[in-house]
């Protein structure tokens, strides 16, 4: 009998907690979004998430209202809209509008959290049958070291009843 890896016999964490399971970029988010932009990126999607909680969908005039009062130009966003998994997605093409979206705390008085991917430049690729006792920092050291990459977020998920485990690099 085969062990496919499923949902199912993927053990989840809480990855605010464990340290040894997320490595975040120590960059700003606006660093990030400009270090991109030299790079080659020229579409930036911001992604916010309620910090707890979810953020309401019911308003979509106040939604805007209250992103006219945050942003000195509200025509250049291209596309907002809320994903299935209860995350606002906002998308720009212009960098100075980029990070004032990334600079923003709250929505409609909620706190939140912001995450970027840049269109053509960010990709993200799963790392299989890496040890456990590798440090996620020390696989990121090496393999920016090895490749022309910077790497923002990696997630280390454990496999049930295995010493290995996989890894979500973006």
């Amino acid at each position: 009998m085969s062990t496919a890896h499923t949902l199912q016999n993927i053990e989840m964490e809480d990855w605010t907690s464990h340290s040894k399971n997320l490595f975040r970029s120590k960059l700003a988010l606006h660093d990030q979004i400009i270090c991109a932009a030299q790079n080659g990126a020229h579409k930036f999607n911001i992604f916010f998430q309620a910090a707890s909680g979810n953020l309401s969908q019911l308003y979509p005039k106040q939604l805007k209202d209250n992103l006219t009062v945050k942003l000195r130009n509200v025509k250049l966003i291209d596309h907002i809209q809320f994903t299935r998994q209860n995350r606002l997605l906002i998308s720009t093409e212009h960098l100075e509008t980029a990070i004032e979206i990334s600079n923003i705390k709250a929505i409609m008085g909620i706190p939140t959290v912001c995450s970027v991917i840049s269109e053509q430049i960010t990709s993200r690729f799963l790392l299989r049958n890496i040890p456990l006792e590798t440090s996620l920092q020390e696989l990121t050291d090496e393999l920016e070291a090895e490749n022309t990459i910077k790497i923002h977020e990696a997630r280390r998920f454990y496999l049930i009843n295995q010493e290995m485990s996989l890894l979500k690099m973006f």
